[in-house]
Formats: structure tokens, sequence, C-alpha cells
């Protein structure tokens, strides 16, 4: 069980980065989409059953005043090009820090590899109270 205890800057952005892609998640879950991980240029693809076809977005979260990475920006040039739909998900500060309190979320205690694996096997992450 990898548990975070003194925490860096570094660490504790990357762990509101990671909060922000399960607050995006379940967001689109929440909207009738399956999420696919890419990792690749996006974070994942959101993707629904729609009449005539399928509807796909690559999808990018961001958090706070973090900025597109060139392979990210080149990946929304590409999605752009091929008329296929990217999407920045941009989740503030201010929405995280009230998210965290919601949930009772203190990130010196979480399990990140347990929320890496709920989010992405589809399931919805429940946080305790």
């Amino acid at each position: 069980m990898s548990k975070i205890s003194s925490l860096s800057k570094f660490e504790e952005n990357c762990i509101n980065g990671f909060l922000a892609e399960i607050i995006a998640i379940q967001d689109f879950i929440q909207n009738g989409y399956e999420i696919k991980k890419t990792g690749i240029g996006s974070d994942f693809i959101a993707f629904r059953k729609i009449p005539g076809g399928i509807d796909e977005t690559y999808v990018e979260v961001k958090f706070g005043n973090s900025e597109l990475t060139q392979l990210q920006k080149k990946q929304k040039f590409l999605a752009k090009k091929f008329d296929t739909r990217f999407f920045e998900y941009r989740v503030t500060r201010k929405f995280l820090e009230n998210f965290k309190k919601e949930n009772h979320i203190e990130i010196e205690k979480l399990d990140i590899e347990q929320l890496r694996r709920l989010a992405y096997n589809g399931c919805e992450v429940q946080f305790g109270k």
C-alpha cells in the first residue's frame, strides 16, 4: 500500500492533478460516457454510442494553471486536423479544494495506486466520510 507522508510541492501537484483526473472521469461517466485510458497526448478517450455512430472525445485534464505540453498540443492539432474532438478539461484549485473538503479527502492519507485502479476500471471512486 503506497501511503503518502511528507509531501513536496511537486508530489502535492501530482496528486492534485490525479484527483482532477478522477473528477473529470466521474463527470464523463455521469454523462453517459465510457472511458478508455490513453496517457499519450491525452489522459483518456470518452466515448458513447449515439444514433448513427460513436461520440468520441480525447480528453486532457489540467489542474490549476498547468498548460498543455508540446505532445498534448500536437495531439490537439492532429485531432482537429482529423476532425476528432479534443477537450481540455480544467479543474480549478478552488473547485478541487471544495471537492476534497466535501469528500473528506486528506491527500497525505491517500492510497494512490488504489485510486488509479478504481478510476480506470470504470468504477466510481468513493471517498470515506
